[in-house]
């Protein structure tokens, strides 16, 4: 049998294909309509949530110049808590005095005249939980010898490797051995392995005539890669089984390089007197010009991608003359960031550029995208010497007295409201929970270990 073949006749298909160009009209319309709607989740309007600490939200916003000039509503949890004529299109936006490990649902919307034109998706943000102020405490002393014992500076790689540098005397220093033919120097350097501390000589190779001259810093980026720096000017570097000492400084220097900040030791930044700024790129040393003949007291940084990275310095008397300065180095470029403090500072810490900390005659901080500086209160004015912090719910502050205080994300605590006559800390370190400060006690050099409890 012949197979049937099944045609349309011409009148069906041209009802057809009216019902497709019909259906295509409509869908055009509703395209049409669509686009003229407020900007909804576009690349012209977004809303991104940048950075949180425990009682604050920064929020980032992206806007097509269009906008420019129009009303910017920003709502948390359905109640308006901006509304400010938008006169940047990629800004940012701080929202504060939140709770803790809270949730908070934002939604922004651009209005011209009462029509909105712009509206963005809802982003969520979850505060920081706070830490706790208890903590684990303990003291351990070095010294008793003929003379002065200190620690100016201490690194954390790990809760079982941790370095402290300065001077130490014992009983054992400063005197000639058994049978006369060799001073015995003070030690300059002790290491925790975990279960005790045990007392190190590292030395120059006679850089500056001194064979184990006292270290004013250390910094640690792993157990086989640490930088120290002598007080004659040279820097030693340490790979975990060899020390090789670098000599070329010196000649800069009258003195140690007095704080160091990097990621490793190919690619580093040390400070000092007199306004010195130096980069070290695996190679060669570059000065960087500062602009100022302060003494740089502090430098912290934070690496933003491989190439990029944020780095901050104070430079600073320790009487109010002359005013203080901040400095920003970005691609070994400088520049002098505002203050509204004229006290003395002696330290920088910070975990992004969004909050910034200072201390020194005070305890400061800043907030992107403000300008003003604020103080935390409640403090005695005793001179704090260093800042540091693993997070922004736990950051600390040692200086003068034996003063000690903690922050965690929402109060500040004192640890001890007692003045220790003859104790005074001088630098700090801190990694995840555990906190060391060193410096110097009664005669003696002190590490105060602490570590947060659960």
């Amino acid at each position: 049998m012949p197979k049937q073949r099944i045609t349309f006749p011409h009148k069906l298909c041209n009802v057809t294909s009216l019902y497709l160009i019909l259906i295509i009209f409509i869908l055009m319309l509703w395209s049409c309509k669509k686009s003229t709607d407020p900007v909804f989740n576009s690349p012209k309007f977004q809303l991104k949530v940048k950075e949180v600490t425990s009682t604050e939200v920064w929020l980032s916003l992206k806007a097509h110049d269009a906008f420019q000039g129009n009303t910017f509503k920003l709502s948390r949890s359905d109640s308006l808590v901006l509304n400010l004529t938008l006169t940047l299109t990629d800004t940012l936006f701080l929202d504060e005095g939140l709770e803790p490990a809270t949730t908070y649902g934002y939604k922004a919307a651009i209005f011209d005249a009462d029509k909105i034109v712009g509206r963005s998706a809802r982003v969520t943000a979850t505060t920081m939980d706070t830490t706790s102020h208890d903590f684990t405490r303990n003291d351990f002393h070095f010294g008793k010898g003929l003379a002065t014992s200190v620690f100016y500076d201490v690194s954390i790689i790990n809760e079982n490797q941790i370095w402290a540098v300065g001077e130490i005397h014992t009983s054992e220093t400063d005197r000639w051995n058994e049978d006369s033919t060799k001073w015995i120097q003070p030690y300059n350097a002790v290491h925790w392995d975990g279960q005790e501390w045990e007392l190190k000589r590292i030395k120059t190779k006679g850089c500056g005539g001194v064979v184990y001259p006292t270290i004013k810093t250390v910094f640690a980026f792993a157990e086989d890669d640490i930088l120290f720096a002598h007080i004659d000017g040279s820097i030693t570097f340490y790979d975990g089984s060899k020390f090789r000492n670098d000599c070329s400084l010196i000649a800069q220097l009258n003195e140690s390089a007095r704080k160091i900040w990097g990621v490793s030791s190919k690619d580093f930044y040390v400070v000092s007197g007199n306004g010195f700024i130096a980069h070290y790129d695996g190679n060669y040393w570059r000065r960087i010009e500062s602009g100022t003949d302060l003494p740089i007291q502090d430098i912290w940084g934070n690496t933003v991608n491989e190439k990029s990275r944020n780095i901050l310095t104070v430079a600073s008397l320790v009487n109010n003359t002359p005013p203080p300065k901040l400095l920003g180095i970005r691609q070994n470029q400088l520049r002098s960031i505002y203050l509204t403090i004229y006290r003395s500072l002696h330290s920088v810490w910070f975990k992004t550029l969004n909050k910034i900390y200072l201390c020194g005659a005070g305890i400061f901080y800043r907030t992107n995208p403000e300008v003003k500086w604020s103080e935390v209160d409640n403090h005695p004015l005793i001179f704090t010497y260093r800042i540091r912090g693993s997070e922004h719910n736990n950051i600390w502050t040692v200086g003068a007295l034996g003063f000690i205080v903690h922050y965690n994300g929402k109060t500040w605590k004192q640890i001890s409201n007692a003045r220790i006559s003859g104790r005074h800390y001088y630098g700090l370190d801190v990694k995840n929970h555990l906190a060391v400060a060193v410096g110097y006690d009664q005669g003696n050099a002190i590490i105060t270990r602490m570590k947060l409890n659960p």
